[in-house]
């Protein structure tokens, strides 16, 4: 995608998802209420979907980076810790995508009584999160390229900053989901992103609420929908099947905002002014991988 198409296709994300966060910060509730609709089976596909694109990429990734720093390094302990480090953070990144897949928000809508274990959440993440590192790294090619190597630590950086991130900041700034304001329970009604609760923990020990109840503000899926416009492109000049395929990657991740995004409203997970603070916030990332990685060249 040329320089000037791209500035624009942000300048268009910025100002649509300042204009949507506006309108959320006055309408949130109305609007949650008018599009709603619990296991929508189209909005559970796109949620899914996004969850593990997120995690997919991430681990494709990681595969292919553990194979440029194999054939960079020039010595035995080099390959021996960068293999170590490559299995510790495959392997912790399978069972935490595991974890939020299987969660209340994700998969865990289509099971509301069900407990899932430790035991599920290791067996889902390492048959679905594990193999992409492996195929990454098939994938990658025999090619040592340093600059390819820092592109990609800086982008699985960003994701990684990006997702816990996010995850700090929704588990201090809690808003309970439009889907939990609808139980219900005394003292979760609506509640607007900038009045965040101050008694998250009485709510969820009173009413033995799951861990991301009260995590709706702001968004990890819109965030992620929209920092796939770094990734999908990044697979592009990662791996030789795709070389010849990276705008349409770059219109791929385009296309898939909007359901990955609002399909998190039509479940009730999040709000209107959630779905577009995470826009901007993925946006921010995007922004900053393209300038780290352009000032390398």
């Amino acid at each position: 995608m040329r320089l000037a198409v791209k500035r624009n296709v942000y300048l268009v994300i910025a100002v649509l998802s300042v204009i949507l966060f506006a309108v959320g910060s006055f309408c949130d509730q109305t609007i949650a209420a008018a599009v709603y609709r619990p296991n929508q089976p189209a909005a559970l596909v796109f949620t899914i979907l996004g969850y593990v694109l997120f995690f997919g990429t991430f681990q494709l990734l990681t595969g292919a980076l553990f194979r440029q720093l194999l054939l960079l390094s020039q010595t035995r302990i080099k390959r021996i810790l960068c293999t170590f480090i490559c299995c510790y953070t495959s392997i912790s990144t399978a069972v935490l995508g595991g974890a939020g897949l299987i969660s209340d928000s994700v998969i865990g809508l289509l099971f509301p009584n069900t407990a899932f274990g430790f035991r599920h959440t290791v067996c889902i993440g390492l048959l679905l999160f594990l193999p992409p590192v492996i195929l990454g790294m098939f994938m990658n090619g025999k090619q040592a390229k340093k600059h390819l190597a820092y592109s990609i630590l800086i982008l699985l950086v960003i994701m990684a900053v990006s997702f816990f991130g996010q995850l700090i900041f929704s588990s201090l700034y809690s808003r309970p989901r439009f889907r939990i304001t609808q139980s219900g329970l005394e003292g979760l009604g609506f509640t607007p992103w900038y009045k965040p609760i101050d008694n998250a923990a009485f709510f969820s020990e009173t009413y033995h609420l799951k861990s991301d109840a009260l995590r709706s503000f702001f968004s990890g899926h819109a965030l992620d929908a929209v920092l796939n416009l770094a990734i999908f492109p990044a697979l592009a000049q990662t791996f030789p099947i795709w070389k010849e395929k990276e705008r349409f990657l770059q219109i791929t991740a385009f296309v898939l905002i909007p359901p990955i995004a609002f399909s998190r409203m039509v479940l009730g997970a999040h709000y209107l002014s959630d779905i577009s603070a995470g826009m901007l916030c993925g946006l921010g990332f995007v922004i900053l991988y393209e300038i780290l990685v352009h000032n390398k060249k």
